[in-house]
């Protein structure tokens, strides 16, 4: 309920719950860091007004990694091309990477996420969420196509579990959000999902 999952959807929303349960000790590294990292995450959310939920976004792309690197070429906690990265202010050159600046990173990625909401609007979190994976590029053009259906403008048709269940979007970025909210359910509560209480350990890892 919390996060408006029409009953069909819930499932992939639990799918990666028991995935998260079943590989525990990776779950719970991966949880050891969000706590970290979570007091600059939440400070700079917060600073936009931005859902918490779409920090988990972070959780999917590096599991809270600073330090994480692609195939692709993009590095750091919120996974940023260079290109994107210097887009956002940040600085990277040969000498200087701030992708791997977790304050200054967290803070180009809340920018970006709320620029894709102000694109989609407020109440489309996870269509913004779900443009992180695929690019707002990609999205605008399966809006567009949605646009040339019959009622297609309207807000129920630009819905990101719409576009889910007409498998408009790639698997990867429909399996993307599932993902980002069994994270925020999990986080949520912790000690339900075996995770233990880390807070006061978080810093040796």
């Amino acid at each position: 309920e919390t996060y408006a999952i029409p009953p069909i959807f819930r499932e992939r929303v639990a799918y990666h719950i028991a995935e998260m349960r079943a590989a525990l000790p990776t779950t719970l590294v991966v949880y050891r860091r969000k706590v970290r990292y979570w007091p600059i995450i939440a400070a700079e959310f917060k600073a936009l007004e931005l859902p918490e939920v779409m920090a988990y976004v972070a959780w999917t792309e590096s599991q809270f990694d600073p330090m994480a690197k692609s195939s692709a070429g993009a590095r750091g906690m919120w996974q940023m091309t260079r290109t994107t990265a210097q887009s956002l202010g940040l600085k990277v050159d040969g000498v200087v990477d701030e992708r791997t600046d977790v304050p200054r990173q967290t803070r180009a990625a809340a920018k970006y996420l709320a620029g894709l909401l102000a694109e989609f609007g407020e109440d489309a979190f996870m269509l913004a969420m779900a443009s992180y994976n695929k690019g707002e590029n990609g999205v605008r053009r399966v809006l567009r196509k949605v646009a040339q259906t019959p009622g297609g403008f309207k807000r129920s048709k630009r819905d990101f579990w719409h576009l889910y269940r007409l498998k408009l979007l790639p698997e990867e970025t429909r399996e993307y959000v599932p993902k980002i909210l069994a994270a925020a359910i999990v986080c949520s509560n912790p000690a339900r999902y075996g995770l233990v209480d880390v807070v006061a350990t978080a810093d040796s890892v």
